[in-house]
């Protein structure tokens, strides 16, 4: 599984290198994204739903974690 940590970035500078990672990753595999970001749930959300990937949220403390699932196109 790969992973990115985006502790770092933050609207509305987050969508870009998040949506290149997750594009760079291959069809079928798992990525791990974790980030500081209180509205990357929403972009994460719009980024999986327009590519037509699972997603997994989840809330630890002032971060957050989403695993994504790329499904073959």
């Amino acid at each position: 599984m790969q992973q990115l940590d985006a502790r770092d970035l933050f609207c509305p500078e987050f969508s870009l290198p998040v949506r290149q990672f997750l594009k760079s990753v291959p069809d079928n595999e798992s990525a791990h994204v974790v980030t500081l970001e209180k509205r990357a749930a929403m972009r994460m959300k719009h980024i999986c739903s327009a590519y037509n990937w699972t997603l997994e949220a989840k809330q630890e403390g002032d971060t957050f974690h989403f695993l994504v699932k790329k499904l073959a196109s």
